[in-house]
């Protein structure tokens, strides 16, 4: 016997984690100039806060929310 268990994630939560793995894909995928790298990865740092901020702010467990929302190629 198996039972679904639905669970409302607040959209702050996903919108911040959208940003963070579309940051991490850019950051990846930087070019070799320099600035364009530390352009990408500051972007990175800063949405990852992002979302750890909203996590943190709801009493959500952080790699439970990345687990759940899925992470394609991270």
């Amino acid at each position: 016997m198996s039972e679904t268990i639905s669970i409302q994630i607040p959209s702050r939560v996903v919108e911040t984690h959208r940003q963070f793995v579309a940051a991490a894909k850019a950051a990846r995928a930087a070019g070799p100039d320099e600035e364009e790298k530390a352009s990408a990865r500051h972007l990175f740092a800063t949405t990852y806060h992002a979302f750890q901020v909203e996590c943190r702010g709801r009493g959500l467990d952080i790699t439970t929310m990345r687990s759940l929302l899925g992470e394609p190629g991270l």
